[in-house]
Order: C-alpha cells, then structure tokens, then sequence
C-alpha cells in the first residue's frame, strides 16, 4: 500500500487524458440537466435544445475518432449517397410506371378484372 501511494505522489498526472474526460462529462451531465429540467416544466424549446446538444456531441466525437480514419471513410460516404440517390429515382420511375398501369387500366376498362386478380393472387398466398 506505502508502494502505491509512492508510485501516486512520484508520477505525474497525465492532465491531456483528465481534461477531455472532465470536460466531455460536464457538458454530457448538462445536457441531460437541460432535458430532465424540460421535461419536468414542460418546455418542450428546452427538451429540443437538449436533444439538440446531444446530437451535435456525437456528431463531434464520431468526426474526432474518424478523422484518421476519412480516406476508406469517403468511399463509403459515397457508396451511400449514390444508394440513396439510386433509391429516391427508383421510387419515382415506380410511381410513373403505376400511374401509367392505372391509366392504362382505366382506358381499357381492365380495372375490374385486376382488381378480381390482385384477390385471387391474395388468396392462393
């Protein structure tokens, strides 16, 4: 026990690793202050804030741990935007390739007889 206590007095603090963690736990505990005290008086401008406050601290972490990390990270980043951008457009040629099957539909008065299908198609699930 003498040994551990020399070992605490003769070494010196590392405060490079002790300000970050005090820091990151103050603004943690007042965000989550901000959120309960909200919650309790029924602000919802002080709730937000809050949710607000936390989204913007990870979002700062999640950029801070992956700055070294940014050149495999971009690939991804722009496999996502082009998933993204590639589903949006299926979404529309889907919508006009259904109007176009509804109007079709209608002009040649086949409505009834879909409609007739689209059941039996259920039913023999």
């Amino acid at each position: 026990m003498l040994a551990a206590a020399q070992v605490a007095v003769l070494e010196p603090v590392d405060w490079t690793l002790l300000y970050p963690i005090v820091f990151n736990a103050l603004f943690a505990l007042s965000a989550l202050g901000l959120m309960a005290s909200g919650h309790l008086r029924d602000h919802e401008c002080r709730v937000n804030l809050s949710i607000g406050l936390i989204a913007l601290y990870i979002i700062t972490r999640y950029f801070e741990y992956s700055i070294d990390l940014l050149d495999s990270s971009l690939m991804f980043f722009g496999a996502g935007v082009i998933l993204l951008a590639g589903g949006y457009l299926l979404d529309r040629i889907l919508g006009y390739i259904d109007a176009y099957v509804d109007r079709f539909l209608i002009h040649w008065n086949l409505l009834p007889f879909y409609q007739r299908l689209q059941i039996v198609i259920l039913i023999w699930r």
